[in-house]
């Protein structure tokens, strides 16, 4: 026994006197210095003892796995390898339960957790399993016959730091372990914790952030114990079906939760899903919640009416380039209303509440401007050159609502309001008929209580052009090597463009551009005549702006 082979035997013995489990590596003489790698694959291979001969003598286990997959089942733990579905996702098979575990999801917006996976339940979500994932934004598991015998486990740290994750549904109840949602800051919305009597969900009290915004949404049977003990001691809001005490409403991209538990109602501001430009906060809203505008980098402009009086913890934190209109009103905003928020300019009355927090938290403050009238849209058309449709394109408004667009009606000779679009839209596709001109123009709703008025005037008038009509009755004639074409006139056509096949070069020349629209004739006099006479003819148009419109090749 060499010196090395000594103190490896001499430090086995000792971890054994001590308790510690003792493993075949643990035991092994110490290397000379070389780097030992331990891979994925050394992790498959069974453990051998030092008078086993590594090529005659390493067993295997014959026992056939009972999920009927060739995955590797630990028989001490019952856990079988992972294997991986068509979504990306990982799982083992949990022999003691006869269902499979997910141990790896994907960083996807939306996020379905199967309720089968070769032929078995998906039991539980994994410890880590959707850890950091930025891009989820909704989590859902699929519900099945055997959910109820077979509630969804959500393991610890499952969905931890999933920061962009809006709402969960787990309709058949959830057991979520420590930590499952936890800094999941923009998280308000988690339905189902208790679809089924005997089938609640259970919560650790650090399944969620202790200041998390989260609504509880459950069905007519109420709330289980669980979820009322965590909900109480951290002021969560529930929502039950068909209770008038709780009530949950959705407007223009905001969430709104009246609550009326404790006798008189305080109308709240719950969430902001960051889609639209500006938002005015509803005029029965009291409260700005906990959270209600985390994150938001989308939103450049908020009005809050007259009715609020408080902004609470985190309401605008991590926000980024935000204007908000703050009313006299407003008597109390957290001190980490703002907690990494940037490029922020409040708006307030002198002497206001609102004007003096701004100035000890340094934050840009501006007076609140007098009313002005609503800006008026300018409305211009461009073209497509490849293909001649139209697309309308307007200025936009600070503080938008909705477009709407008209269209001249030539009957009635009004303007016909034809379509609206939401604040994030400033282009529109007209209708065009060959031939046609239409008369088009855009005005704009704003939210109420900036401007004097709640609508623009209408814009400038822009005319958008058809392409021309399609050539007709084409016929053609042969005289020695001249041939001629006649065709009818298209409608709405300035000019034709006239195409001969060059049989050499396997294609269409264009060989004539004719620029009056009242010739329907031409003569090919040039005696390149080919084998089959392949021409074609085709009317065109001019826009003002240049643009060419083409009607439809006609052989």
């Amino acid at each position: 026994m060499n010196r090395k082979e000594f103190l490896a035997v001499v430090i086995s013995a000792a971890l054994g006197l001590s308790g510690a489990p003792v493993y075949a590596s643990e035991s092994a003489a110490f290397s000379d210095g070389e780097v030992q790698e331990y891979g994925a694959e050394e992790e498959k291979q069974e453990f051998q003892t030092d008078s086993q001969d590594p090529e005659t003598d390493t067993f295997q286990d014959e026992v056939e796995s009972d999920a009927d997959t060739d995955g590797f089942v630990d028989e001490a733990t019952g856990v079988s390898s992972g294997e991986a579905d068509a979504n990306g996702f990982t799982y083992q098979y949990l022999k003691e339960s006869d269902t499979y575990r997910l141990t790896k999801g994907t960083d996807t917006e939306n996020v379905i957790i199967p309720y089968e996976y070769n032929g078995k339940v998906v039991s539980e979500v994994g410890e880590r399993a959707f850890y950091g994932c930025i891009n989820i934004k909704t989590v859902k598991a699929e519900e099945g016959a055997d959910r109820r015998k077979n509630r969804i486990r959500i393991d610890k740290s499952a969905f931890e730091n999933c920061e962009n994750l809006r709402k969960v549904s787990f309709d058949q109840g959830a057991k979520l372990e420590s930590r499952a949602f936890y800094n999941c800051p923009k998280l308000w919305e988690y339905t189902g914790v208790s679809y089924y009597d005997s089938f609640d969900t259970e919560i650790e009290q650090d399944s969620f952030d202790a200041d998390t915004k989260v609504i509880f949404r459950a069905g007519d049977n109420g709330i289980p114990e669980t979820v009322k003990a965590f909900a109480d001691k951290n002021r969560v809001f529930m929502e039950i079906t068909d209770n008038d005490n709780y009530v949950l409403t959705d407007k223009d991209g905001t969430s709104y939760y009246d609550d009326w538990s404790e006798g008189d109602s305080r109308t709240f501001c719950v969430d902001c899903d960051d889609t639209m430009a500006s938002v005015r906060v509803w005029s029965a809203v009291e409260v700005i919640g906990r959270k209600a505008f985390y994150g938001c980098s989308n939103v450049k402009k908020v009005l809050i009416e007259r009715k609020t009086s408080t902004i609470e913890s985190k309401a605008f934190a991590k926000c980024k380039n935000m204007s908000i209109i703050m009313p006299s009103g407003i008597t109390a905003i957290s001190d980490d209303a703002f907690d990494g928020a940037s490029g922020i300019t409040i708006y307030a009355d002198k002497g206001s509440y609102a004007e003096k927090y701004a100035k000890k938290h340094n934050l840009t403050c501006k007076t609140i401007p007098a009313p002005t009238a609503v800006p008026v849209p300018k409305l211009k058309v461009s073209y497509d050159a490849k293909n001649g449709n139209a697309t309308l394109n307007w200025t936009p408004v600070e503080y938008t609502f909705q477009y709407y667009i008209y269209r001249y009606d030539t009957a009635t000779k009004k303007y016909k309001c034809v379509s609206k679009v939401d604040q994030n839209t400033t282009s529109y596709k007209p209708e065009s008929s060959a031939g046609r001109t239409v008369k088009y123009k855009v005005r704009v709703r704003t939210l109420a209580g900036i401007y004097t008025d709640q609508y623009s005037k209408k814009s400038n008038t822009v005319t958008v052009q058809g392409r021309p009509g399609n050539v007709s009755d084409v016929s053609k004639k042969k005289k020695g090597k001249n041939l001629t074409f006649k065709w009818t006139k298209a409608k709405g056509a300035q000019g034709y463009i006239l195409y001969r096949y060059d049989e050499n070069a396997r294609k269409y020349r264009k060989i004539k551009t004719i620029k009056n629209g009242n010739v329907t004739s031409y003569t090919d006099k040039t005696g390149k005549l080919n084998k089959n006479e392949n021409y074609y003819v085709r009317a065109y148009c001019t826009t003002k702006d240049g643009t060419r419109l083409y009607g439809w090749y006609w052989a």
